[in-house]
């Protein structure tokens, strides 16, 4: 990481590192504390819900006794309608805890019944009630839950006791109302420590009792709170409880709470949940962490600070004196020092030895500067009889060039004028000897001799081959020097060569030309057309092309030959760079100060280009040609290639003239043999003739 590049910041960051270990002890102890804590208040909060327990218990238990008393008073027992109004009236007046109570035959009628104040109801029947068709069918007490007096609007949790004789026939039903409020006064003589909630809950998730609250939830349901169910679903198994949850409350308080079932009350019908915020759980042991970790940061802060100012002091600068020379050392600086002397500790020893190594640095830089300068004063000197030795190298194979392209002016003139001449005049000869023997044949009557008829047919074949010899002549006189470069320039020859190179390889070839032929001399125009010979051999032997590009274009500066063709390609590098014609190619260039650049790739063709400064370069012949116009040029290739054409026809149609004369010499020869067999055999009978008569 970029942040720990610098020593400093590596030396802060080990502070750190060691301070971790007492941040993590720090925070697992706070871990720990939280843990016992939150056993600690579990076990709190089981001593609370119990004693809850035992307070509604007692409530609970003084009820179900006065069930059974009221159960064996003769006004209820024998249903006397007055005698049990008077007697509930004094029981529910001198009780502050009951609400009311009644007393219901088995067709829900009311036998007698009161309600504090002597409050009336008229109408008042149970049968279509739920806790009254279930008095009859379970015929055992219990808890109906809470309800809210229909007059009264005030909450009570409604008891019932079915009366049942000796047959377990229900004979009637007895309910007793106790006031919520002496639910919530017997939860409050518990003393709870702030911060604490009791509710105690029906089966329906009704709350009979809320403290310290009890206006705002007591008789009221919260079907869709999951603390309910969850107390309900999980407190019915008889076991306590202990989870965060989250509270009936509009803002869903997380608290940590224990409910279980109700004890002394039988199925379950109420379920009592005792609960207190986190914050009052952990409130201490997050005091004491936070004022653990501001200790532990002033520490650190103090560590980091003190540590940096030693580490600056006794480190740092000694580290920093050291990678200032070991920098100005690999600048090239080898009179650099650290300057730290005197020292005992490991740096000022590493200081001393890097000092110790620069001085002996500094002997080997000046003997190796010294050396390098009588070997830099023997390369010059072999390097300029290298440069010397290669330019008379280059003048020697320049003179070379020269020889072999005057040898082979002069041989292709000799070649076209003395043996073409003479080839010529033997064929002329040859012609006119066999007219003469072809007269001969013609006027005579008598048979051809056989050595005559040889003669002809060997003058006719000397013919053939005189011919094929001119034309071979003539091959070997352009393939030596083209007259045309000499006398029509560069442009034309080439014109005229790719004419020629069409006919042998059959491969297209095309010319974009445009060049001044004054500003060319006689050897860059041989150079030239030389390299572009040389370019279209490799084509023909190696390309496999079927077309080929040539652009000839002259700048101001510079002539410009590019030759591509659209071939396969050369995937050897090598054979891209150092082949024999690819040298001789740069040789010649490099003659004029030129160059030859060869660009190819698999089955994409090679391009080669050439570039010849037009500025004569010292020391080369700036002999030129005639001023010739490139329209005039192209027009005499044309003629010159129609020439060649018209050539090539005359001599099929000699051919076919000779092949016409031997054909006649044969007929005649064969009339001759003929005439001869008619005379043998006219004399042979007139002897017989003779020789009969």
């Amino acid at each position: 990481m970029r942040v720990f590049t610098s020593l400093r910041s590596r030396i802060v960051g080990l502070i750190v590192a060691a301070l971790l270990p007492g941040i993590i002890l720090v925070l697992l102890a706070a871990l720990e504390q939280r843990s016992r804590a939150y056993a600690e208040v579990e076990k709190d909060n089981s001593i609370y819900m119990r004693l809850v327990g035992q307070s509604l218990g007692r409530v609970i238990s003084n009820t179900n006794s006065l069930f059974v008393a009221l159960g064996n008073l003769p006004q209820i027992a024998n249903q006397d309608a007055a005698g049990c109004h008077n007697f509930l009236a004094n029981l529910i007046e001198g009780s502050p805890d009951y609400r009311g109570a009644a007393v219901f035959n088995t067709t829900g009628a009311p036998v007698c019944y009161y309600i504090r104040g002597n409050i009336t109801s008229p109408g008042l029947n149970s049968q279509r009630e739920a806790y009254f068709q279930r008095a009859l069918t379970v015929k055992k007490p219990f808890i109906d839950g809470v309800a809210v007096g229909s007059v009264s609007q005030r909450p009570f949790l409604r008891f019932v006791y079915p009366l049942v004789d000796q047959a377990g026939t229900v004979k009637a039903v007895l309910t007793l109302s106790v006031d919520a409020d002496t639910l919530n006064n017997s939860v409050a003589q518990v003393k709870l420590p702030a911060g604490y909630v009791v509710d105690v809950i029906d089966r329906q998730g009704r709350f009979v009792v809320r403290w310290p609250t009890p206006d705002q939830f007591v008789g009221k349901a919260f079907p869709t709170a999951a603390i309910n169910n969850q107390i309900v679903t999980d407190g019915s198994d008889g076991r306590e409880h202990t989870a965060f949850m989250n509270g009936v409350e509009p803002t869903h308080p997380r608290r940590l709470y224990t409910f279980a079932a109700l004890p002394g009350v039988p199925n379950n019908e109420l379920f009592v949940n005792v609960g207190i915020a986190p914050e009052q759980v952990y409130a201490p042991i997050n005091a004491t962490l936070t004022r653990n970790l501001a200790v532990l940061g002033v520490f650190a802060v103090l560590s980091v600070l003190g540590g940096v100012a030693l580490s600056d002091i006794f480190v740092t600068r000694r580290v920093s004196a050291l990678v200032r020379a070991v920098q100005r050392l690999s600048a090239g600086d080898k009179f650099v020092r650290t300057g730290l002397t005197g020292g005992t500790t490991e740096l000022d020893q590493l200081a001393q030895a890097f000092d110790r190594m620069a001085e002996r640095l500094q002997v080997f830089s000046d003997e190796l500067e010294r050396q390098v300068v009588v070997r830099t004063q023997q390369l010059q000197t072999s390097n300029a009889k290298l440069l010397e030795f290669q330019a008379e190298l280059r003048d020697l194979s320049m003179r070379q060039n020269e020889i072999v392209e005057q040898d082979r002016k002069r041989i292709a003139r000799e070649v076209h004028d003395q043996i073409g001449q003479a080839l010529t005049t033997i064929k002329m000869d040859l012609t006119a000897a066999q007219r003469k023997l072809s007269g001969a044949f013609d006027n005579q009557h008598e048979a051809v001799p056989t050595a005559t008829r040889a003669a002809s047919e060997k003058i006719h074949d000397a013919l053939v081959m005189a011919d094929e010899t001119i034309q071979t002549a003539r091959r070997i006189s352009s393939d030596l020097r083209p007259g045309i470069l000499d006398d029509l320039g560069l442009e034309a020859a080439i014109d005229w060569h790719l004419h020629e190179f069409e006919k042998r390889s059959g491969v297209v070839c095309t010319l974009d030309a445009a060049i001044d032929e004054s500003k060319l001399n006689q050897d860059m125009s041989i150079v030239a057309f030389r390299i572009l010979q040389e370019a279209l051999t490799n084509v023909a032997r190696h390309a496999q092309a079927s077309h080929v590009y040539i652009q000839l274009t002259m700048s101001s500066d510079a002539l410009r030959l590019v030759v591509r063709d659209d071939g396969q390609g050369i995937a050897d590098e090598k054979q891209l760079r150092y082949s024999t014609g690819v040298l001789g190619m740069r040789e010649r260039a490099l003659r004029l100060h030129g160059a030859v650049q060869l660009s190819s790739a698999r089955g994409k063709g090679t391009t080669m280009t050439l570039t010849l400064p037009i500025a004569p370069a010292q020391g080369t012949r700036t002999e030129t040609r005639p001023n010739t116009a490139r329209a005039a040029a192209r027009d005499t290739a044309r003629d010159t290639a129609r020439d060649t054409e018209r050539d090539a026809k005359r001599d099929a149609e000699r051919d076919a003239e000779r092949d016409a004369e031997r054909d006649m010499i044969r007929d005649a020869e064969r009339d001759v043999a003929e005439k001869a067999n008619m005379a043998n055999n006219t004399g042979e009978q007139n002897k017989w003739n003779v020789s009969r008569r």
